[in-house]
């Protein structure tokens, strides 16, 4: 934006800057959330019925008797089968939704000091080959434990399954930090393949993963966001 002023008569022109990247997520998150809460409440409305009204009749058909209501036992069978799978069908269904619900109901960071080399160490060792380069000196970090944990946590999985998917399990996942007079700088490495759909990694319901939920790292940007902090 421009504006222009006088001074001593003369004009000049102000120019005003802004970063709109944070804003432009902010209304992107916002407008998922807003998709979210609607999907969920008409889901859910159908969902809870549905889940009923079978496990109901599931009930029903197994204390008919072959000779009454239910004449045929093959059609009994299959109506235990259909019902059984409307059943797991609506409850996974409800899985999935409670899943992308994390995304409106992410808390405010609470906040408190602890050492950063300890809490990556402790972090590691839940993964096979994971490498750490630590600088010189350890850190001291002011941030939500439990939200980063959950960041790096995502993080290094998705290391490990890369380096998986590329036969290279046996390879390491590097990890090292670099740190400045405001900022520090977490690096994780895998030896994979990489990422084959980049324009699509911080799009809900996205996966390329047979089980993946398309919901861990937005919610690893989030989290860092919300620290005043970029995940790249």
């Amino acid at each position: 934006r421009t504006d222009t002023y006088f001074e001593l008569g003369i004009p000049h022109y102000l120019i005003f800057i802004t970063d709109i990247q944070h804003i432009l997520r902010d209304e992107e998150r916002m407008a998922w959330q807003r998709l979210l809460r609607v999907l969920s409440h008409e889901i859910n409305n159908s969902l809870t019925p549905i889940a009923s009204i079978a496990e109901t009749l599931g009930q029903l058909v197994n204390t008919q008797d072959s000779d009454q209501t239910i004449a045929s036992p093959q059609l009994q069978v299959s109506m235990k089968e259909g019902l059984s799978v409307i059943s797991e069908r609506a409850h996974a269904l409800n899985h999935f939704i409670q899943d992308y619900q994390q995304l409106t109901r992410l808390p405010t960071p609470t906040k408190t000091v602890f050492e950063l080399a300890p809490f990556v160490h402790q972090i590691c060792q839940l993964f096979d080959g994971c490498n750490i380069t630590l600088p010189d000196q350890d850190i001291s970090l002011y941030a939500d434990r439990d939200q980063l944990q959950q960041v790096l946590i995502n993080v290094f999985k998705n290391a490990h399954e890369a380096n998986v998917a590329a036969d290279n399990d046996a390879s390491p996942i590097d990890v090292k930090w670099v740190t400045s007079e405001s900022t520090i700088t977490i690096y994780v490495t895998d030896h994979g393949q990489g990422i084959h759909n980049p324009e699509n990694l911080f799009v809900p319901f996205y996966t390329t993963k047979q089980q993946g939920s398309g919901i861990g790292l937005i919610l690893c940007r989030q989290i860092i966001m919300n620290h005043g902090g970029e995940f790249t």
